[in-house]
C-alpha cells in the first residue's frame, strides 16, 4: 500500500496567494474606476469652460455685462448665440447665477434620456449636459419650464442648487438669468427650494397649461411664468431630489 500524501501544507501555501490576487484585482479595478472617473471629469469640465469663454465674449454689449434688466424691447442688443446652435442645434439658451459656478448651456431633447450622460458637445460623458424637460412645447415660453441637471462630485452641472435649501445662500444669490436662444436676456428671481422624492406630483404636471402656475402656493403675485431647476442629492438617496422655484421677473424682455 502507497505513503499517503498530506496535501494540507500546499493548500495553506496557495490560499495566501489567491487571497492576494483577489485584493490585488480589486486595487487594480478601483484605481482603474477612479482613473476613467476623473478623466471623464476634466474632460467635461474642459468642455464647459471652453463653451463659457466663448459665451462670454458672446454676450458682451456696449451697456453692461450680464446679469442686467433692459427697461424696454428697443434697448435690447440681442446676443448672438449662433455658434452654440451650430454646434449644437438641441440649444435653448444659456443659464447662469452670479456668484456660483453655475454657468451653462441648456439643450432640449426629444426625451429626458440622452442628455442624462451627453454633453452639450456630443460626448458620451456621466456629466451630461443641463437640459430642459422635453414636455414644454416652447423653450421658455410655457407657464412652467423645467431644468435638469446632475449634481456632481466636482462641483460642477448643478451642484450648487442643495445650497438654496439655506435661506441665507438663497438671500444672497436671488436671481437666475437666462440668455436664450434668440438672444433674449430673462431674468428669474428665485421664491423657494425644498428636497423632495423624485416622485413627487410637480414632475407630472402639464408644463404646457397656464393654469398649473396655481400648483405652487408660494409663487409671488402676478407671475405667469415659472422656472424649476431639478438635481439630486448628495446624501446617498437615489430617489431624492431638490427643487429651486423661481419666477420670471415682470418686465423682463421676453
Amino acid at each position: 500500500m502507497g505513503k499517503r500524501v498530506d496535501n494540507k501544507p500546499k493548500q495553506r501555501r496557495i490560499l495566501p496567494l489567491v487571497v492576494f490576487l483577489a485584493g490585488l484585482l480589486l486595487v487594480v479595478f478601483a484605481a482603474r474606476a477612479l482613473w476613467t472617473g476623473w478623466r471623464e471629469d476634466v474632460s467635461a469640465r474642459n468642455e464647459y469652460d471652453e463653451l463659457r469663454s466663448n459665451f462670454e465674449l458672446n454676450i458682451e454689449s456696449p451697456a453692461e455685462n450680464l446679469p442686467y434688466i433692459l427697461e424696454s424691447p428697443a434697448e435690447d442688443p440681442r446676443r448672438d448665440m449662433s455658434s452654440f446652435l451650430e454646434i449644437n442645434p438641441d440649444f435653448v439658451g444659456w443659464l447662469s447665477i452670479e456668484g456660483t459656478a453655475l454657468s451653462y448651456p441648456v439643450v432640449q431633447g426629444q426625451d429626458n434620456e440622452l442628455y442624462l450622460t451627453t454633453t452639450f458637445n456630443g460626448e458620451r460623458n456621466p456629466a451630461g449636459a443641463i437640459f430642459m424637460d422635453y414636455r414644454a412645447l416652447n423653450a421658455f415660453d410655457t407657464p412652467i419650464t423645467m431644468l435638469h441637471g446632475h449634481n456632481m462630485r466636482d462641483g460642477s452641472m448643478f451642484t450648487s442648487l442643495p445650497k438654496y435649501l439655506d435661506p441665507e445662500f438663497l438671500s444672497d444669490h436671488p436671481e437666475i438669468t437666462i440668455v436664450t436662444a434668440e438672444g433674449e436676456t430673462l431674468i428669474y428671481e428665485v421664491f423657494h427650494a425644498r428636497r423632495m422624492s423624485a416622485w413627487d406630483p410637480v414632475y407630472t404636471l402639464d408644463f404646457n397649461y397656464a393654469a398649473t402656475v396655481e400648483f405652487f402656493s408660494a409663487t409671488p403675485a402676478g407671475t405667469s411664468r415659472i422656472l424649476l431647476l431639478s438635481t439630486c442629492t448628495s446624501d446617498g438617496d437615489r430617489n431624492a431630489r431638490v427643487l429651486v422655484y423661481a419666477a420670471l421677473r415682470t418686465g423682463t424682455i421676453t
